[in-house]
């Protein structure tokens, strides 16, 4: 039998509005649970059911368990290559989900990357503001300063960073602002 780890959020008192997205602060707490493979069969082993505010983390460790893709040689489109790596589409489908008007370069907003997850399926929250890595965990779209996006896997301490040339790593010198953790379609 595997292990998950359940993961209560609770959000505190402090919030901040950026832009358009209002970001908050959360404390967590974890408990270990027995967890029966064949509860989470039918969806992708990263994405596994939990209830509102609650995720279910598979506690082993699956390393680059997403598919690398880089930004370079462009210095656009790194919101569009993290839905990339995290959803397994192509660049253009997702990018053909977003508004980008008569614009031909794709810059994203977290209202941007918050739809296209919203639309194939994926429970959305709001992205809560941080400074610190640690303080993210599971699977989440990170919003860094330099107004950049990356995918963080906690679980497994990778960074896919799309400016970078290869990857993921297992550093990342960047600094993040706030963070969306992705969680499975039916998160309530």
């Amino acid at each position: 039998m595997d292990l998950i780890e359940l993961k209560s959020e609770f959000v505190s008192s402090s919030e901040a509005a950026v832009g358009d997205v209002s970001l908050r602060r959360q404390q967590r707490s974890s408990v270990r649970v027995p967890f029966h493979a064949t509860s989470s069969a039918s969806i992708p082993r990263w994405l596994v059911h939990g209830r509102r505010r609650k995720e279910l983390a598979l506690n082993q460790s699956q390393p680059n368990r997403f598919p690398f893709h880089t930004q370079c040689p462009r210095d656009d489109g790194c919101g569009v290559f993290v839905l990339q790596m995290l959803t397994g589409m192509s660049y253009d489908d997702v990018a053909a989900m977003i508004d980008w008007g008569d614009k031909s370069a794709h810059y994203t907003t977290w209202n941007d990357l918050c739809g296209v997850l919203a639309e194939i399926g994926l429970s959305v929250e709001t992205p809560i503001k941080t400074s610190r890595w640690s303080d993210i965990q599971g699977v989440a779209i990170v919003h860094v300063q330099g107004d950049h996006f990356m995918l963080y896997d906690a679980e497994n301490g990778l960074f896919y960073d799309p400016a970078e040339m290869e990857g993921p790593r297992v550093a990342s010198a960047r600094v993040p602002t706030s963070y969306l953790t992705v969680y499975g379609p039916n998160h309530r």
